[in-house]
């Protein structure tokens, strides 16, 4: 039976836990002046986690830290060897505090920084990682950036937001080394540039990625409405040599300039838009290369470029007639160029938008599509038990619902959408559910049509007013201790706002099976109430019983095709017993005029 598996599993986990946890399974853990001299994975159950003084972590030994843990910095962590923070989608970790890696590498993937003065520094050939960071509302010290990097070390930023860092600069690079920028979005990072690239052999590259200098809710007003909120003055300032290469990405809403290029500075740009802003290029003694870019409606002009070698060929400043020179086109009425160079021949239509296909999913599995499962106790031991699918008619009991239709006990999670059933002895009731899904959704993430897909788990035996609105808890895997404090609520619209941020389009679209579309049209309306409806893409319904399902009403009544294992497991008394107090059953009754 199931559960000796279990009872085995937990001892196993409970003696590998003893042999490699220095801290025990307690919460709340707290380092000071601590050197980690060997590799350690600190786990979630003991977090969050804090440091004070002076901490490292020495040179070829890696920590990583669980995902859905949090950690908190109040000295230094110091990095000469790897820090690992292994957040996923759903189970984000959080960051707060000052990290300095010194000649080791620092990798943050679904990490949240928020709210805090976290400040990250890179030397001596590091290497830091960000993949689907969140960078929200930070204040580094005074004078600093919330990232540097120095002396020929290497950062990559994809899939990450940044918005609203009140600091001059909100990324820094020096001394010969480089910055990868993919699939991001910056928003109000920092006040004097959102970049800073400096010095010969210092490079930058950055591509499919959108740059704005004021705040979202910023977008239908002008530049001079919105002086006072502290907008950034501009996207990049780049000098003494370094490189800059940018490809499809959008610059938009600068209050002085988006590039400031100095001093023997190199700027290679293509298919890359600059509007809304009070100027776009400004250039002097260095090089610049623009070509099938698109040039218009910044308020001062496109572009102020003297000296150095310029290209300008192949672009729309907004007009059919051109840019508007005063020396080398004084009939164009677009933007206005101002200074040397290369301008014409300039497209005299304005280019069509490619569109980044295609948006992240959220799939929302049907009735009885999720499993649920309960913690407890066997011989002493902590265990798991899936109560859904049943193995047993006990398991069905445990599922039961009072008469206000709320699980009697308030302890049951979901985790997993069932991909293939797995249920012990089941014969023809053990088969593919998702599965043939799962395959295909994840062939469209690995051959990035998509950029992410995810599934919504939730107690279906619940309402969809109560799946939306409450959310659905959820357990950690592997966890059987029954800590309440490892338990989560996850709601459907903030894992939509999470997956928008990375999403190709920055929309997400929704993809509902049987009662999954019911809970979908109240997730709909839900969102269109919380201001978060332009986040959907679009919305595609399989097999959803719009007027209802008669076999709902059957399986109320009868308990028809409810039985599990030829009745052995789960038998129809049961099962019509179950259904009576459930909400989910009463929604998908079928409505008057179904027959017709």
């Amino acid at each position: 039976m199931k559960k000796i598996s279990h009872i085995l599993i937990a001892i196993f986990g409970i003696v590998l836990a003893i042999l490699v946890s220095p801290q025990g399974a307690f919460a709340d853990t707290r380092y000071e002046d601590k050197t980690f001299t060997q590799s350690v994975v600190l786990k979630r159950i003991n977090q969050p986690y804090y440091f004070s003084g002076q901490n490292s972590i020495a040179r070829g030994v890696t920590v990583t830290l669980e995902k859905g843990s949090e950690i908190h910095i109040e000295g230094v962590l110091t990095v000469f060897g790897k820090l690992v923070l292994a957040g996923e989608s759903v189970s984000h970790i959080k960051l707060n505090g000052k990290v300095s890696v010194i000649g080791g590498e620092l990798h943050a993937s679904h990490v949240d920084i928020k709210d805090t003065s976290t400040r990250v520094e890179a030397f001596a050939t590091s290497t830091v990682l960000f993949d689907s960071v969140l960078i929200e509302r930070v204040s580094p010290s005074v004078g600093s950036s919330v990232v540097s990097v120095f002396n020929n070390s290497v950062l990559t930023i994809k899939n990450s937001t940044l918005s609203r860092v009140d600091s001059p600069y909100g990324i820094e690079v020096f001394n010969g080394s480089s910055i990868s920028i993919q699939d991001s979005t910056f928003t109000q990072v920092g006040s004097d540039a959102s970049l800073l690239i400096y010095g010969a052999n210092t490079t930058a590259s950055i591509s499919e990625s959108l740059f704005y200098g004021f705040s979202d809710g910023s977008q239908s007003s002008t530049l001079q409405e919105l002086a006072s909120q502290n907008p950034t003055q501009k996207a990049i300032e780049i000098f003494s040599g370094a490189l800059l290469e940018i490809s499809i990405t959008d610059f938009e809403r600068f209050s002085a300039k988006v590039i400031s290029a100095f001093a023997n500075a190199t700027l290679n740009i293509s298919k890359t838009t600059f509007t809304k802003n009070t100027l776009g290029i400004e250039s002097y003694n260095s090089n610049v290369h623009i070509s099938d870019s698109e040039i218009f409606g910044n308020i001062e002009g496109g572009a102020t470029i003297y000296g150095g070698s310029i290209n300008a060929v192949g672009n729309w400043w907004g007009s059919d007639t051109g840019p508007k020179s005063v020396t080398l086109n004084p009939s164009g009425t677009g933007d206005v160029y101002r200074g040397n160079g290369q301008i014409s021949p300039w497209k005299q239509l304005k280019p069509k938008k490619s569109i980044k296909c295609c948006s992240s999913i959220l799939f929302i599995p049907g009735h009885q599509g999720s499993r649920i499962y309960k913690s407890g106790k066997v011989l002493g031991f902590s265990t798991e038990n899936q109560l859904w699918e049943p193995n047993a008619v006990s398991d069905i009991s445990k599922l039961g619902l009072n008469s206000d239709g709320y699980s009697i006990d308030k302890t049951l999670y979901t985790r997993y959408i069932i991909d293939r059933s797995n249920i012990a002895y089941g014969g023809n009731d053990d088969v593919e559910i998702y599965r043939g899904l799962v395959k295909s959704l994840n062939g469209l993430n690995s051959n990035y049509s998509i950029e992410d897909w995810q599934y919504a788990a939730y107690d279906w035996r619940m309402s969809p007013n109560t799946i939306v609105v409450e959310g659905a808890r959820y357990g950690p895997v592997g966890d059987t201790s029954g800590n309440s404090g490892a338990i989560s609520y996850k709601k459907m619209e903030d894992q939509i706002v999470q997956m928008a941020q990375i999403s190709k389009t920055k929309k997400v679209t929704l993809l509902a099976h049987s009662y999954g579309g019911l809970v979908t049209k109240r997730l709909l309306a839900h969102l269109l109430q919380r201001g978060k409806i332009s986040l959907i893409d679009k919305v595609i319904f399989v097999a959803v019983p719009e007027n209802g399902s008669p076999s709902s009403l059957f399986a109320l009544l009868h308990g028809d095709n409810q039985d599990i294992g030829n009745g052995y497991i789960v038998n129809k008394t049961t099962m019509r017993k179950f259904a009576q107090n459930m909400p989910s059953v009463y929604a998908l009754l079928p409505k008057i005029d179904a027959s017709s």
